[in-house]
């Protein structure tokens, strides 16, 4: 049964099969973390953490994340000249459906580590539809502004702010109308 439910709430969000394997999402069904989707981080083969999303939707929190150093989640060691930026998983995974040639990012959190994107020569932040969120990513920009780096926002429209609707929770025809 749960692992039913964890395969309805990844089709809900459109993930696909080849990313369930690409970034190894499983999910747990007891412990700390059941029923959670669970998403390894990886910098450079080494595993750096985890993400939990509930897909219960009976938590307290949504996300559960393991102790420790955060990083870029999906920085490839081969980069291309443009990173999209986002700031959660199913975001990255979203745009990972609809930008072919780019790579996708996620900063996992309020800081960013601005070394890890230096060689990038543009980058496109696409922040949250909430005031944190665009405050978030507006700080962004002026950072890797002040470093020489060709910076782009995607802002969230009024109707996406209103509704809340999130990246992650867009189709490919949408991200596509968005850029």
């Amino acid at each position: 049964k749960i692992g039913k439910r964890a395969r309805k709430y990844l089709i809900e969000r459109n993930v696909t099969l080849d990313q369930l394997k690409t970034h190894r999402i499983g999910f747990t069904a007891t412990g700390r973390y059941a029923h959670r989707i669970v998403i390894p981080v990886l910098y450079r083969a080494k595993l750096c953490g985890f993400v939990c999303r509930d897909f219960s939707g009976t938590s307290e929190y949504k996300y559960l994340n393991s102790i420790g150093s955060k990083t870029l989640y999906n920085l490839p060691k081969q980069k291309s000249e443009t990173a999209n930026l986002a700031e959660g998983i199913f975001d990255v995974l979203s745009l990972e459906r609809a930008i072919a040639n780019e790579d996708c990012l996620a900063a996992l959190g309020s800081g960013i580590q601005i070394k890890k994107l230096l060689s990038y020569k543009r980058i496109i932040l696409w922040p949250d539809p909430d005031r944190p969120g665009v405050e978030g990513a507006i700080k962004k920009a002026i950072a890797l502004q002040k470093k020489k780096v060709d910076v782009l926002m995607v802002m969230p429209e009024d109707d996406e702010i209103e509704n809340e609707i999130d990246l992650g929770k867009m189709t490919v025809d949408e991200v596509h109308r968005k850029r």
